[in-house]
């Protein structure tokens, strides 16, 4: 539609408000939108503080579930314990990689040679207790004609921890020809 002005003619546009707002009108217009929402809607934003005379945050917790606090507490958290997953390389094995999950987090990914037999890694946990765990290994060897051969294994189960515990992977091969992992602790520990 054309009309006249005191400039001469002019268009007008005909449709809905959103297609005459142009191309330049529905980008400001969106941004204001985002802008309102993100104004008006809080976000929560949890910062981790490490001092450095508190242990590092925890990675497996066998307590109840924490609620992270908005505010400093008056008193400074329990600092956790420590302890140690090993693995020895199963007899006739060239290489395993064991990967150990406690509570669903991978705490260890342990990998053995023949160059290097028995390997340890050390795991920090949130408190003393009971936790879930699943272990998963690849082993590989050579079989009687030289070729390179795979093998995987899984096993879950619960375990007691404690502070300077070792817990050691154990392979159980059953009757049946199953095999299958678990975590046990090291004696004396």
């Amino acid at each position: 539609m054309t009309y006249t002005g005191p400039t001469g003619p002019v268009e007008t546009r005909s449709g809905s408000w959103w297609q005459r707002l142009g191309v330049g009108g529905q980008v400001t217009l969106v941004a204001a939108v985002i802008g309102l929402v993100a104004a008006l809607v809080p976000v929560g934003v949890a910062v981790s503080r490490h001092e450095p005379d508190q242990a590092p945050r925890s990675i497996v917790d066998a307590a109840q579930p924490t609620v992270a606090q908005t505010h400093p507490s008056p008193t400074p958290p329990a600092r956790g314990i420590t302890f140690t997953i090993s693995d020895q390389l199963t007899e006739g094995v060239e290489e395993e990689v064991v990967v150990v999950t406690m509570q669903g987090v991978r705490v260890a990914t342990l990998h053995a040679t023949v160059g290097d037999p028995i390997v340890t890694q050390t795991v920090t946990a949130a408190a003393a207790g009971t936790v879930a765990y699943v272990c998963d290994a690849e082993m590989v060897w050579y079989d009687d004609s030289g070729r390179r051969q795979r093998f995987t294994a899984s096993g879950r189960g619960s375990v007691q921890i404690r502070d300077g515990m070792r817990l050691d992977v154990y392979i159980h091969i059953e009757s049946d020809g199953d095999v299958s992992l678990s975590l046990q602790a090291a004696g004396g520990s």
